[in-house]
């Protein structure tokens, strides 16, 4: 059996989806674009709120004499009581206030299916699906101390496909996925549950014959991990999921496993 012919009957023999793919790309440069307006009003409403309470420190911080350095420090502790005091009525931490966040990470992805799937084709033995890297990329609002809202994008760069010993295809896939995040605790390490749904792109190449082929359907994610605060503004994050195409894709669900950065505003 041809190099091709296992390729195309791997791929269920669907059309390809090149418009789809184009709104993929489309959609993505939207949302990065919506990102990057929202960043510079955060970050100027951040830096005046900052700059006012520095002036208020300083102020309160070189009274003339000892009795007003008392009055500052002793209204100090009464404000502050008073913010934190507002913070646990609200149910909210400084960890989970609510507020806009952007992360980025390093992933690792693993086929689950499709080299059962091409083992199932007639004469086709010795299958090797090898795992593959990417990055992720996420943009979110924390709604609530235990929910969030993100916009989810992930690339893996390469699914190497062989077959007895010789690569029959090059995959690299796209997922962009809408999720809906719910924290188990609040404060400084804040386990995590996911589940989303958005679009797949996967586009395989021989690398002999330089046949390609791209499509796009729907994706389903579910997943958890766990997000570490080094401050109120940054933290760690460890995750995984599972991508679950339908479709024309249907057979390259795969699991991600990734480790990254995030800032929250």
């Amino acid at each position: 059996m041809s190099r091709r012919k296992i390729f195309w009957m791997a791929l269920k023999n669907n059309s390809s989806s090149p418009a789809c793919a184009t709104q993929f790309s489309r959609g993505s440069l939207v949302l990065i674009a919506i990102c990057a307006l929202l960043l510079p009003a955060l970050a100027n409403a951040e830096h005046r709120g900052s700059r006012g309470d520095h002036r208020g420190n300083h102020r309160g911080d070189h009274r003339g004499d000892h009795r007003g350095e008392h009055r500052g420090e002793r209204h100090g502790r009464h404000d502050h009581g008073e913010r934190y005091e507002r913070k646990q009525d609200r149910g909210y931490s400084d960890f989970s206030r609510p507020g806009f966040y952007l992360g980025a990470g390093l992933v690792g992805g693993f086929a689950t299916r499709l080299e059962s799937e091409l083992h199932e084709i007639p004469g086709v033995t010795d299958v090797e699906v090898d795992p593959s890297v990417g990055l992720t990329a996420r943009a979110g609002v924390r709604v609530t101390p235990h929910i969030a809202l993100e916009a989810h994008y992930e690339w893996i760069d390469n699914f190497e496909t062989s077959v007895a010993g010789t690569e029959i295809a090059d995959t690299r896939t796209q997922a962009l996925t809408g999720d809906v995040k719910g924290y188990l605790a609040t404060g400084r390490v804040q386990p995590f549950l996911t589940l989303g749904a958005g679009f797949l792109t996967a586009t395989s190449d021989d690398p002999v014959t330089n046949f390609r082929r791209t499509d796009t359907d729907f994706a389903a994610r579910v997943g958890g991990g766990i997000d570490f605060y080094l401050n109120e503004s940054v933290g760690l994050s460890l995750d995984t999921s599972y991508v679950v195409p339908t479709g024309d894709v249907q057979d390259l669900d795969y699991v991600s496993a990734g480790a990254g950065v995030f800032f929250r505003f």
